[in-house]
């Protein structure tokens, strides 16, 4: 028998979001729910690599007002799982 996550993907998201807010821990679905959370994570920092390669960022040094290219390198090691 299939389950609500795979039938009615939207419907499993609105279930587990009610579950959270009732604090249902042992009703959660955990083991989507990391999966989803994971692959949300690396979507949305995907999404922030720049599709030409650099970006102008602010130097880390204190009080510097100075800028240097962020490369998608660099977007990449920001990205990567810790």
């Amino acid at each position: 028998m299939k389950t609500l996550y795979e039938t009615d993907f939207y419907a499993w998201t609105q279930q587990q979001s009610e579950l959270l807010k009732l604090q249902a821990w042992d009703q959660l679905d955990a083991l989507n729910l990391i999966e989803e959370l994971e692959s949300l994570g690396v979507t949305q920092c995907r999404s922030q690599i720049p599709a030409s390669g650099n970006v102008v960022k602010p130097l880390p040094a204190i009080g510097s007002d100075s800028l240097s290219l962020a490369t998608a390198q660099d977007f990449r090691l920001w990205c990567r799982p810790h």
